[in-house]
């Protein structure tokens, strides 16, 4: 009990010094979290698309600053081409859909499940190939997200230059 109270006094610290090691960069992600949240409740449900927040994060932004003037993340605002979370990008991209199957992914990397029997601890004795298998899945569908974005700016691009 003490050895988790301390683990979890060591955390909290850690945390809270760190934000205040870089606060402006630190107020400059709740900004890009704030807007990217009311980019969320717009389309909760069917998503922006790929490639979506580098398409509409900015007028989400000045939205943000104009009904909030007075706010200290106006002299943090910038242009921002990612919501740096994975799970925030991810959302934004393939709706809460996509986020359900992101943390049921997350799950099975570290779910193990316990033998039932003498016979299936045998089989199930190299666990190693398993969670290679969760971590090949989990990082190949961050792959295909960045893919897809990476695929949706380049393709964007080269519209605006053949006009």
């Amino acid at each position: 009990m003490i050895k988790r109270s301390i683990v979890s006094l060591s955390l909290i610290i850690i945390l809270v010094g760190g934000y205040w090691v870089k606060k402006d960069s630190a107020d400059g992600r709740l900004l890009i979290w704030n807007c990217a949240w009311e980019m969320i409740k717009d389309a909760p449900l069917t998503g922006h698309g790929s490639g979506s927040f580098r398409a509409h994060y900015m007028d989400y932004q000045a939205a943000y600053i104009e009904a909030h003037p007075d706010n200290h993340y106006v002299t943090l605002a910038d242009n921002v081409l990612s919501p740096f979370n994975e799970y925030i990008h991810f959302t934004l991209n393939f709706r809460l859909i996509g986020l359900f199957l992101i943390f049921i992914g997350t799950y099975r990397i570290f779910m193990v499940e316990k033998p039932k029997s003498e016979r299936h601890r045998r089989e199930s004795s190299c666990l190693l190939p398993v969670w290679y298998r969760n971590i090949l899945t989990f990082f190949l569908s961050v792959y295909i997200s960045i893919y897809m974005d990476c695929r949706s700016f380049l393709y964007s691009d080269m519209d605006k230059t053949s006009m």
